[in-house]
């Protein structure tokens, strides 16, 4: 994993926005992007271990934690995975109606039966 993300995986994209944003105006790099980024409609992102020295607020121990990934709106789909003090925690921000909301209970339902105990 420390040498995929040494290769900073994921940053062209930036960079590619960085280099539209400042060639056009808004309205313009916002229609370019639109057309010529795809994005897969299903991913997911690791956001790490949460380290439990580290994660102290003015002293007071901390006993659970977790990191969410961003907000996708329909008909795009992420799963995001943090760990915390040995305990992973999956995670889902989609902006969608509650027939949405039904599919991803139903979703980390079928994950949870696949994971060992």
């Amino acid at each position: 994993m420390n040498t995929k993300k040494s290769k900073l995986m994921g940053m062209n994209v930036f960079l590619k926005l960085e280099f539209i944003n400042r060639m056009f105006n808004s309205n313009k790099s916002y229609m370019i992007v639109k057309k010529r980024l795809k994005n897969p409609y299903i991913c997911m992102t690791n956001t790490g271990i949460l380290d439990s020295k580290k994660l102290v607020f003015d002293g007071s121990p901390i006993i659970d934690a977790f990191m969410c990934g961003s907000i996708k709106y329909r008909p795009h789909f992420q799963i995001a995975l943090s760990s915390f003090k040995n305990k992973m925690t999956f995670s889902s921000n989609l902006y969608g109606s509650k027939n949405d909301y039904n599919k991803i209970l139903t979703f980390f339902h079928l994950l949870d039966q696949e994971l060992p105990q």
